[in-house]
């Protein structure tokens, strides 16, 4: 607030809490740029894909199909719903009893205006009845059930900040995602979703104008990132987005989540990452795993004592010892440095 930012607290679960943050909690549209988008098929299409990992389907016909059904109703919600666009919608369309006839009868009206979206939406209808059908429906709404409850629907109507100024730059913006610990896992797909939104919107057009002006540079702070599940635009949020302004920090528990969430692609973010910091080595295994990534001995790495720290630079590897201003060997001659707004004031008095 103080840097002139809008401050924008997104907060389903009501984890933040007193008057001074109740005002500052608002609401984000992740399909808020698909309104009048050029490449809205593309669009709507990166984002079901994030809500439909690996690990929700049985194998990747179903994470496809689902995730092909899911764009058509995103596009239909967005281009065909004029009064009513939100997320919420979208997902509420997965829910709508007798699937199968509300389809039939949008595509039976004339309902559905995009091609592609009415092809997919034709193509599901094509599916077996009795075995695929349920399946690639099941599959969609498993991707969208963390999106289906009030609390979350509400902060999904509607945007209450000015996205185009976020995105130009013209107006900071500072978000904050608040999720507790316990739905951490249940609601990831949230998160993911609203992320990648952010990502794609600030590598647009409208961005790679501002890649120079120092107003649009953006700052993406990720506390537990592997919990999060993979997000296919974190690889490229380290390997190129820095020429789009944006810079990254994340925080992960240990290497090894890295690497279940992302295989071999965690090592394009270590590789990528301009500043590496570890903390609580507390083992050898850790120990070995951090002192690879940062090229220095495991021994070294596993006898550092509290208030100690191994930094490795250019010029190479130094350990380092915490200053203490009472310690005299800190200052040899026990006296303070000179002054210059004080010069007559005695040196010799003990730090």
């Amino acid at each position: 607030l103080e840097l002139g930012n809008d401050v924008v607290v997104l907060d389903p679960f009501g984890v933040t809490r007193g008057g001074a943050v109740a005002h500052l909690r608002g609401r984000f549209d992740p399909g808020q740029w698909l309104v009048g988008c050029e490449a809205v098929e593309d669009e709507a299409m990166a984002l079901a894909a994030e809500l439909h990992a690996a690990p929700l389907a049985r194998d990747p016909f179903w994470a496809a199909s689902a995730t092909d059904l899911t764009a058509a109703l995103i596009l239909h919600v967005y281009e065909d719903l004029p009064h009513d666009r939100s997320w919420a919608r979208v997902a509420e369309q997965h829910f709508v009893g007798d699937f199968d006839m509300a389809i039939a009868k949008l595509l039976d009206a004339g309902g559905v205006s995009n091609p592609t979206a009415a092809e997919s939406l034709a193509a599901y209808l094509c599916h077996p009845e009795r075995e695929t059908r349920p399946s690639v429906l099941s599959t969609a709404r498993a991707g969208l059930r963390a999106f289906h409850t009030t609390r979350v629907k509400q902060v999904l109507s509607g945007t209450t900040f000015d996205p185009a100024g976020m995105v130009s730059g013209e107006q900071p913006v500072t978000l904050y995602l608040v999720l507790p610990p316990q739905n951490m896992v249940s609601h990831a797909p949230l998160v993911r979703l609203w992320l990648t939104a952010l990502l794609r919107a600030l590598t647009g057009p409208e961005r790679a104008d501002r890649r120079d002006d120092p107003r649009s540079e953006v700052l993406f702070l990720i506390d537990e990132l592997p919990a999060l599940g993979r997000m296919a635009m974190v690889p490229s949020l380290y390997a190129y987005l820095r020429s789009f302004g944006v810079r990254a920090v994340s925080v992960v528990q240990s290497l090894a989540q890295l690497e279940v969430a992302y295989g071999v692609e965690s090592r394009v973010i270590r590789e990528n990452a301009g500043l590496r910091l570890a903390f609580g080595v507390s083992d050898l295994d850790q120990a070995q795993a951090v002192g690879q990534l940062l090229g220095v001995d495991a021994d070294l790495l596993a006898d550092v004592p509290r208030g100690d720290m191994v930094v490795r630079s250019p010029e190479g590897v130094s350990r380092c010892r915490r200053a203490s201003h009472l310690d005299p060997s800190f200052v040899p001659d026990g006296t303070f440095d000179p002054n210059p707004f004080h010069p007559d004031e005695p040196r010799d008095r003990p730090r």
